[in-house]
């Protein structure tokens, strides 16, 4: 086994343990959801973004 690989197996035992399976198929469903939101924000600050400049460049 790769160092690498190593060590990512150790920081996710560290991060997960603990928990059951329930709550990380819970954490899982939670993270696609803030995912998400992220593209939702990015999109809408970008929106913004071209609304001001639009804005900017009349006045």
């Amino acid at each position: 086994m790769s160092t690498v690989l190593a060590k990512e197996l150790l920081f996710l035992e560290k991060k997960y343990s603990g928990m059951e399976v329930s709550q990380l198929k819970q954490l899982r469903e939670m993270e696609k959801e803030l995912a998400q939101y992220k593209k939702i924000l990015a999109k809408q600050t970008l929106q913004i973004t071209a609304l001001k400049d639009v804005i900017d460049k009349k006045l």
